[in-house]
């Protein structure tokens, strides 16, 4: 918000009218999912904040160098929150369809082994959760094969057209 003398513009509402009125559809959606994650606080936020990482992933090729530098310094406290919540709920499946692609569309110079870290650690809190299907799915999401894991995971139980799937 600006001070009251300048009058209560929203500088977040501006910028999504803005990009609504002078980009393309995927710059002004990529935009207003920033706003909002700007905006709003606890749960929304975090759900914000993953759409706004599904949206750049999804249109990476579509938005501006302009927008990539102006967002460049937001990046690392943005990624940070999200890996922080890794252990909670369903966010170990969740997170790594999400934050590894993100990674590569935002240019993280260590971007293949951050995805590889984060995909590691969430097979382990899911190993130690008992869910073994979700830890099953992060692994095939992640392209590394590993046996071992792979046949704690089916021995636990699962189901067998799991056991094909693996």
């Amino acid at each position: 918000q600006l001070p009251a003398q300048l009058g209560r513009v929203s500088l977040w509402g501006e910028a999504v009218s803005a990009a609504e009125r002078g980009a393309s559809s995927e710059v002004s959606e990529v935009v207003r999912h920033l706003a909002d994650t700007e905006r709003q606080a606890g749960p929304e936020r975090v759900q914000s904040l993953a759409q706004f990482m599904q949206a750049v992933t999804l249109h990476r090729e579509k938005l501006p160098s302009w927008f990539q530098t102006s967002v460049a310094g937001k990046i690392p406290a943005l990624v940070a929150s999200m890996e922080a919540m890794l252990d909670a709920g369903d966010n170990p499946v969740i997170l790594s369809k999400i934050l590894p692609p993100f990674y590569e569309a935002v240019g993280l110079p260590d971007a293949a082994q951050r995805g590889q870290r984060l995909r590691q650690r969430a097979i382990s809190l899911l190993l130690q959760q008992k869910r073994h299907k979700d830890a099953l799915e992060v692994m095939q999401l992640s392209g590394v094969r590993d046996a071992g894991l792979e046949a704690e995971c089916l021995e636990a139980g699962e189901p067998a057209d799991d056991y094909r799937r693996a």
